[in-house]
């Protein structure tokens, strides 16, 4: 069926008759507003006018099709006696479905229900045509009064996917379908909707829109099948009825989702885990939950991947990985005999190591402690005194080390005279201990330096 929506003026009714020229079930909706406001303010017309104005329309949109609807506009707002008098002039026209609309969602529901019961009691040749009912949301009860009008005596519902439309938008489909499908024998009705397109519907009026669905609407929002709160998430996991009313598959929703925040308990949480492949005793699980919460507290949402790395940091933990054993380096190397033992491997064993080819031998010898200063390395103070750039670090213990890449000349110096000294087996012909070239002033450091090159070459 194709509806065309039209002023009660003749031109609107014309070109609604020519664009449905094709449709096989046309119908034309057309009428005009039956408040004292509209009627005073917008019309500037009398009730006897708009009677006439009402049977007019009828008559006139009749002679392109047989369906037609006529709507009271406002009718919510209107006096009881005289809407009657409208829709007994409309039906008595020809008109095949009359349209009773709370167009800005004034009236209570029982309100609403009774004023629709009074048309269905005393307009006759009523039973013959189809009582519509169309209601808005301000009020936010534009369901509750389609409702309370199909519980009186309405057949047909005009609504919206999503509740779209004028200001607070209007009833919507997804809600007034499943509340039809929950409780059809209390409203004697029933529905050929299939409910499980309501969720992909939803989606797609949403993207051709660009109007996003808020995440706690009704049936299709994000939230509408998600439990947060620790006493309804053990409820749910315990029997999916105690919280929801709904098969989330019968609406098409993918089904119950379990949001792990800060409120979420217990259950939840080993209910997640259970999911990821992991089970634990109950001490390990306890301290699994403390981490948990000290994340829902920095985090709204606790997802998958924080629980992973959860879980895999403390497995680390007990496992003993994030403690370097004796004799480890940072980077993985090792140095001594501790070292080797530590790693399961022989004393004196030959390594290969990352970014050199080939095999070499393991040097089998205790690492310095970071900190500790080497032979012939002054502290700030004497770099200072001696007349040397101060570029130094902090090392532990609040002794002082040479940054990397930024070393003084003197340590330059220092290291360039010991790794060219030779070794000589013989110790009468030994080089004099690295001390002694240590106190030698700024001005001599060059002379020693060439001195050592000199034995070298």
């Amino acid at each position: 069926m194709v509806v065309g929506l039209t002023r009660a003026v003749d031109k609107d009714i014309d070109r609604a008759a020519e664009a449905l020229k094709t449709a096989k079930r046309p119908r034309i909706h057309t009428g005009l507003g039956v408040s004292p406001q509209h009627l005073r303010e917008k019309l500037r017309m009398t009730e006897d006018e708009c009677v006439e104005r009402a049977i007019h329309c009828v008559k006139y949109a009749k002679q392109y099709v047989e369906d037609v609807e006529f709507y009271a506009e406002d009718a919510g707002r209107a006096d009881q006696k005289f809407l009657e008098r409208v829709i007994q002039a409309a039906v008595d026209a020809g008109a095949t479905v009359v349209n009773i609309p709370d167009t800005t969602g004034y009236q209570m529901p029982d309100d609403f229900g009774a004023r629709i019961k009074g048309l269905a009691d005393n307009v006759r040749g009523i039973e013959n045509v189809t009582i519509s009912v169309h209601t808005h949301n301000d009020l936010g009860m534009a369901t509750a009064l389609a409702l309370a009008g199909v519980k009186n005596g309405a057949t047909q519902i005009e609504c919206t996917i999503n509740g779209l439309g004028e200001r607070a938008g209007n009833t919507a489909l997804e809600e007034v379908v499943m509340a039809i499908k929950m409780h059809g024998g209390e409203l004697d009705a029933h529905t050929d909707v299939v409910t499980q397109e309501l969720m992909r519907a939803s989606h797609l009026v949403s993207r051709i829109t660009g109007m996003n669905v808020q995440a706690n609407k009704a049936i299709v929002g994000a939230n509408a099948f998600a439990h947060s709160s620790g006493i309804h998430q053990d409820g749910v996991l315990k029997a999916r009825d105690t919280y929801e009313i709904i098969n989330p598959e019968d609406v098409g929703a993918a089904g119950s989702e379990i949001i792990l925040s800060a409120r979420s308990g217990h259950a939840a949480l080993k209910h997640r885990l259970a999911e990821l492949g992991y089970t634990f005793t109950k001490e390990e699980y306890d301290d699994i939950y403390k981490r948990f919460l000290e994340v829902a507290d920095q985090k709204k949402e606790v997802y998958d991947e924080d629980l992973e790395s959860i879980v895999q940091e403390r497995q680390r933990e007990v496992a003993g990985l994030l403690r370097r054993p004796a004799g480890a380096h940072r980077n993985g190397n090792h140095h001594g005999r501790a070292g080797c033992e530590a790693r399961g491997l022989r004393h004196g064993h030959r390594s290969r190591r990352r970014g050199v080819q080939g095999r070499r031998p393991c040097r089998c010898r205790p690492r310095r402690p970071r900190g500790v200063l080497r032979e012939g390395h002054h502290p700030r103070h004497r770099c200072h005194r001696r007349g040397h750039g101060a570029h130094h670090g902090r090392g532990r213990q609040g002794l002082h080390r040479p940054r990397r890449r930024q070393r003084h000349r003197c340590l330059q110096r220092q290291g360039l005279r010991q790794r060219h000294q030779p070794h000589d087996p013989d110790p009468r012909r030994s080089s004099p201990p690295t001390q002694d070239l240590t106190r030698l002033s700024p001005a001599s450091s060059s002379s020693a330096t060439s001195t050592s090159c000199s034995r070298t070459t």
